[in-house]
């Protein structure tokens, strides 16, 4: 049974099955409230306290950080970096900010629960508890511009979000919305990357959901779950190398599996340390 915390429901769970249980069952809840099929969509947060607020939003701003000084230096200086990337117009070099670090309106959002699992327990282990939010991306339109549809970036009804850089901030709506931006990195493709975006209001996205609470679910990874949960995930073949298909995220997720990850995270053996069995050993017993 869900629980709620601060009017939004909450479930704690503390294996894979757990977590693929919980989401199947709010889904199916959801399907049957429309009598639709829904495709929800995923957050993961390393702390469970953190509020739905952009990065942007989180910057101690007394009014002198400008967003715009980041899209203009951006669109300026990307383009020797791009590759395999594409930054198309606006909103596309707004979403490869977004993945690659600097400050944006954006929150990013998966397709997939694993992926989204696994930006969740994917830092460094804290006292805190990790967390997967579970999105009725429909309803957040329908309460915030009365349409109940997920737009499309290119979509006129979108603009006013992005106007061009250093005009028309007067014309930004308040309130956030749930929107598609198209495929234009490796990263945002292996990810399945979708968006919501906020509007001048920096009300978290948790409050903005508050009429209707109930399509908007927080799932709560336990912190001594963390490690054993990404484990599991490694696993079934959610790392990061997988979702950032780049040669220092292979490194990572190697020395991560070979070292930082291999104490028995189960309390009754809590004193005993697993001993690595590399496929080079094995080799070596042929």
């Amino acid at each position: 049974m869900l629980m709620t915390f601060s009017s939004i429901p909450m479930k704690m769970v503390r294996t894979l099955a757990e977590f693929f249980e919980t989401v199947d069952s709010v889904t199916k809840r959801w399907e049957g409230d429309s009598n639709e099929y829904v495709d929800p969509w995923f957050r993961g947060q390393s702390s469970a306290a953190h509020k739905l607020v952009p990065s942007f939003y989180r910057i101690e701003n007394d009014g002198e950080i400008d967003e715009d000084d980041f899209r203009d230096e951006f669109s300026l200086k990307a383009f020797p970096y791009l590759q395999q990337m594409r930054a198309e117009g606006d909103w596309e070099s707004y979403a490869l900010m977004q993945h690659y670090g600097l400050p944006t309106r954006l929150l990013d959002w998966s397709e997939a629960a694993l992926v989204a699992l696994y930006f969740a327990v994917s830092g460094t282990p804290t006292m805190n508890n990790a967390a997967v939010w579970m999105l009725h991306p429909w309803t957040l339109n329908e309460l915030s511009m009365n349409y109940e549809w997920i737009l499309d970036s290119g979509d006129d009804r979108v603009a006013d979000y992005l106007p061009d850089v250093f005009t028309g901030r007067d014309d930004i709506p308040n309130d956030p919305i749930a929107l598609q931006i198209p495929y234009n990195s490796p990263r945002i493709t292996a990810q399945r990357g979708l968006f919501t975006i906020h509007g001048r209001k920096k009300t978290p996205l948790e409050e903005v959901m508050a009429p209707r609470s109930d399509r908007l679910v927080k799932i709560q990874i336990p912190a001594d779950r963390v490690i054993a949960m990404r484990r599991q995930l490694y696993t079934a073949g959610v790392s990061e190398a997988a979702l950032f298909p780049e040669l220092g995220a292979l490194c990572r997720d190697l020395k991560r599996h070979w070292i930082d990850d291999r104490e028995d995270v189960a309390p009754e053996k809590s004193e005993r340390k697993i001993k690595p069995k590399s496929h080079a050993a094995k080799r070596k017993k042929k």
